[in-house]
């Protein structure tokens, strides 16, 4: 999610992205020096609410190759102050009579950094200024399911087992709570020995969105598929149509 807001001669676009390295961006145009107290503001609220990294990149419109020009002072004592690097120190803007550095990359993380440099362009008399950022995916925690292995199941064995269970011990017990609790301790030591629980790791996040009742659905409509394309029956065709 990229979200955008005009402040006068500064406009900031947020990037918050799942799973991805978030970091704000202020892009100027023809900035004044006197107004970087607006970006001090608008910087203050951003790094406070998201705590990212900050960029600034565009016309900072003042001169920076000269050391007495009031807007370099003031720019870079403004970096100073907020702990900000500036990431290109050629000259942007080159004409006939003058090379000046107008446009530049301010950045608060260099960490992020990968490459900052000048693209000579000839449609405007300031280069392209760009920077590349490393913006590795986040390593997502693994999801794991506990569920029972039917992978050995018998069922006839199982009911060969549940038959020659000992049920009679339940009507030892007098209170209804341990009767309910050895029922359950004979059925589930049953279960366990013929569909073990057992804990793995799911390949995908789950869909929400799919209900059970929904899976149900998708299962049905599969099976009259495959009925249909075994047997070829109009009616088969016809309820396959009608679950898909």
């Amino acid at each position: 999610m990229v979200v955008r807001r005009p402040l006068g001669s500064l406009e900031t676009a947020v990037s918050r992205k799942a799973n991805l390295v978030s970091f704000s961006v202020f892009v100027v145009k023809r900035m004044e020096w006197k107004k970087l107290s607006m970006f001090s503001r608008s910087r203050k609220v951003y790094s406070s609410s998201f705590n990212v990294p900050i960029y600034l990149l565009g016309d900072l419109n003042c001169r920076l190759e000269n050391s007495n020009d009031p807007g370099a002072n003031a720019l870079v004592n403004f970096c100073r102050s907020y702990n900000l690097s500036i990431l290109i120190n050629t000259s942007r803007r080159v004409t006939e009579t003058s090379k000046s550095i107008l446009d530049d990359i301010l950045a608060s993380d260099t960490r992020q950094v990968q490459t900052a440099t000048v693209m000579e362009s000839s449609i405007s008399d300031h280069d392209l200024l760009y920077v590349t950022l490393k913006l590795k995916k986040a390593r997502t925690k693994p999801v794991y399911i506990t569920t029972r292995s039917f992978k050995h199941y018998s069922p006839i064995d199982f009911n060969n087992d549940v038959s020659l269970a000992p049920w009679p011990i339940v009507d030892v017990f007098d209170d209804v709570e341990d009767k309910l609790y050895a029922l359950d301790s004979l059925f589930t030591e049953i279960l366990d020995r013929h569909a073990p629980v057992k804990t793995c790791k799911a390949r995908c996040k789950p869909n929400p969105c799919v209900t059970d009742n929904i899976r149900g659905l998708m299962k049905t409509r599969d099976e009259w598929r495959k009925k249909a394309k075994k047997t070829n029956d109009p009616l088969s065709w016809t309820a396959y149509r009608y679950f898909r």
